[in-house]
């Protein structure tokens, strides 16, 4: 039997903080990070993920005791997933209990229930997705897919993680920072088409995307500190506008998504209160 809600998210990444460079670009990506926060609050959400990067070179415990003093969203869920900027050894002690590595499982791999519907965080941190999380992964997903062989299940499936797994849509990105074996990631994933669809959110790429493979849709989500000129080959910068992605899912499993983008007006407002 299945017992799916709505269930409303908002995904934000790429915050690049530190406490000593709040500009860097020239942009103050602190009140960026105080907008999302207030846009987030704002969309009543019932899950807000960060996929990643929320330092802005190397995270520290310094950096992330002052972040989570800040994640406040009343009513909803706080998900974290690394990035390559971040040092994941640093999340249990700034952001609770659900982030302490196992010695015989290093990586930040969760699977967390949110009103009846499966969110996979897949940790990329190190550019990769590890062995054994592939073998985790797709040992996982012969369960799920067997539930929906018996109607327990609906088959959407929701993935979040820092690397794209989908690239060809930012050269700069494809060519110095890919997730190095997003190949075996995709074929794992449509090797169950017909039983499971995959939502895959990530961030990385500062950029806004969506595109759709096989039984996979992926959506890259935009900074909150700067974008990136997708078609440049260099590193260039195309905005320094911050946005984030609203993300709905019905009982169906019909995901719906919009991007939010940062008023002009906006761009040097100090933090909500």
């Amino acid at each position: 039997m299945i017992h799916n809600r709505n269930v409303r998210c908002v995904h934000i990444s790429d915050l690049h903080l530190d406490l000593v460079n709040r500009t860097p670009q020239g942009v103050p990506v602190w009140d960026h990070f105080f907008w999302a926060r207030k846009t987030a609050r704002n969309l009543n959400p019932d899950l807000v993920v960060i996929t990643g990067d929320l330092a802005l070179d190397q995270g520290s415990e310094e950096l992330y005791r002052e972040i989570a003093s800040e994640l406040v969203f009343p009513g909803a869920q706080v998900l974290l997933v690394p990035g390559n900027h971040d040092k994941r050894e640093y999340f249990a002690t700034a952001f609770g209990r659900r982030y302490t590595l196992d010695p015989h499982w290093p990586r930040l791999d969760r699977v967390v229930e949110t009103g009846g519907r499966t969110m996979i965080l897949l940790d990329s941190a190190d550019g990769e997705i590890s062995r054994e999380t592939l073998a985790w992964l797709d040992s996982f997903l012969t369960s799920t897919a067997s539930a929906v062989r018996r109607g327990e299940q609906d088959g959407t499936v929701l993935l979040w993680m820092h690397h794209p797994p989908l690239g060809g849509f930012n050269r700069f990105m494809d060519t110095n920072y890919p997730l190095r074996n997003g190949r075996e990631l995709v074929s794992l994933l449509e090797g169950f088409a017909g039983l499971l669809r995959f939502h895959l959110f990530c961030g990385h790429y500062h950029t806004d995307d969506q595109r759709h493979q096989e039984n996979i849709t992926q959506y890259s989500v935009p900074s909150t500190w700067i974008q990136l000129d997708p078609e440049t080959p260099g590193f260039a910068v195309a905005s320094r506008v911050a946005g984030l992605r609203l993300v709905d899912i019905d009982s169906s499993g019909t995901v719906e998504t919009l991007v939010i983008e940062q008023a002009p007006e906006t761009l040097s407002s100090p933090a909500d209160s």
